[in-house]
């Protein structure tokens, strides 16, 4: 995918596209192949903790910062996507434009775990809305028609090849059937692949799974219909609920590579040592001196410290 826009524009040349006829087909340029299997892994998966103060989000964000290629990436978004002065706007094209960086140099799997985790509180459901900054990536002054939004989506090939690939991988063939199981991940996917484009959806509610378009279909005069079926797509899709249902069920906390995980954790440690014992020097208080222990016992401490 290193060329993906350069490979969409040549495909959108040879196949020219129309908006009229957007709802006439559920083609995608994305071919669908098998997933190849990863040789190098970054990122593992342990037991499911079925304790109910489990909080899937924080997890997910912690084994982001963990991870110091994810963590970089993660904060260049947030820094582009956060205005420093409450007088100036964000700049929501370079917002957007970090936000598809991360998604296209993470994992899938760990982006999806931050971007759709199971919530049993306000609080987390919070954590997990404001995981795009929507401030700046999803929200505007005022709401746009959707159908003004998704005219400006359909201009550009990267946004309209996203959003087609949605449409198909999310789309029920009818009123009365069931999203079929093999199309959850897809789904999933392709919705997260839309965030950082024109029509970046987000969660609307820290209690449920709600999503929707920053958009509005309030004055689309006769042309109310299509523009309920395009923000419908959203709103009401099935598919992408039924799928994210399923994917909370499965959903697995994340860890990093342990031996990375254990070297953080001996820094951390070695840092609250170091604090205290500055602390307690301020303070006039007598600390007990760690150079003092043999190096054998304080080895000893710290493994005991490290698997407490």
């Amino acid at each position: 995918m290193k060329n993906e826009e350069l490979c969409l524009n040549i495909y959108w040349t040879v196949h020219p596209f129309h908006i009229s006829d957007y709802l006439a087909s559920y083609d995608s340029p994305y071919a669908e192949l098998e997933p190849k299997k990863e040789t190098k892994k970054t990122f593992s998966s342990e037991p499911h903790s079925h304790n109910a103060a489990f909080d899937a989000c924080l997890n997910a964000t912690n084994t982001c910062g963990l991870n110091k290629k994810c963590s970089q990436l993660r904060n260049d978004y947030v820094l582009y996507c956060s205005s420093t002065n409450f007088q100036v706007s964000c700049d929501q094209q370079k917002c957007r434009g970090h936000l598809r960086n991360f998604i296209k140099k993470i994992p899938m799997e760990l982006t999806k775990n931050l971007l759709i985790c199971p919530c049993s509180h306000t609080f987390c459901g919070e954590r997990r809305r404001q995981n795009i900054v929507p401030k700046c990536s999803f929200e505007e002054n005022n709401k746009k028609n959707c159908l003004q939004l998704r005219d400006s989506c359909m201009t550009n090939n990267l946004c309209r090849s996203r959003f087609l690939d949605y449409r198909k991988q999310c789309f029920l063939f009818g009123e009365n059937l069931l999203c079929s199981p093999l199309q959850y991940d897809k789904c999933i996917k392709s919705y997260i692949r839309m965030i950082g484009t024109e029509i970046t959806p987000n969660f609307i509610s820290n209690s449920s799974t709600d999503i929707s378009l920053w958009c509005t279909c309030e004055g689309s005069g006769n042309e109310l219909g299509e523009c309920d079926t395009f923000l419908g797509l959203f709103t009401s899709n099935r598919c992408f609920q039924e799928a994210v249902n399923s994917d909370f069920t499965q959903s697995l906390p994340m860890t990093v590579n342990p031996d990375n995980d254990r070297n953080n954790n001996k820094e951390h440690i070695a840092e609250e040592i170091q604090e205290q014992r500055s602390s307690s020097t301020a303070s006039g208080v007598s600390a007990p001196s760690y150079s003092l222990l043999a190096p054998a016992l304080f080895m000893w401490l710290l493994e005991v410290v490290l698997f407490m």
